[in-house]
């Protein structure tokens, strides 16, 4: 399956799912169903199918997951969320 991550402690106990490869969409969307937090991207997944046919872009393999998460009535963290979540200070916006 390729390096799957399962962090129990991030963030207090948040569960987050990683995998990279063919069992990305499986395992993301079996994170979102339960609750957890996933993360998508080229970095990970150059298709978007098993039998790697169908080429992905960032785009797509979000709006994937993005899909899947309004399906199951999970909001989309934002990037403010997301670091509030793994303990990072608020982003700070330098002076133009």
């Amino acid at each position: 399956m390729g390096g799957v991550t399962d962090d129990l402690a991030v963030a207090g106990g948040a569960r987050r799912v990683g995998v990279v490869a063919v069992a990305q969409w499986p395992v993301n969307a079996l994170g979102v169903t339960m609750g957890g937090h996933v993360r998508t991207g080229l970095e990970d997944n150059l298709y978007m199918d098993a039998g790697k046919h169908d080429p992905a872009t960032n785009v797509r393999l979000v709006a994937r997951v993005a899909a899947l998460a309004a399906a199951v009535g999970r909001p989309l963290a934002t990037p403010a969320d997301v670091r509030r979540l793994i303990g990072l200070p608020a982003r700070m916006v330098a002076p133009l």
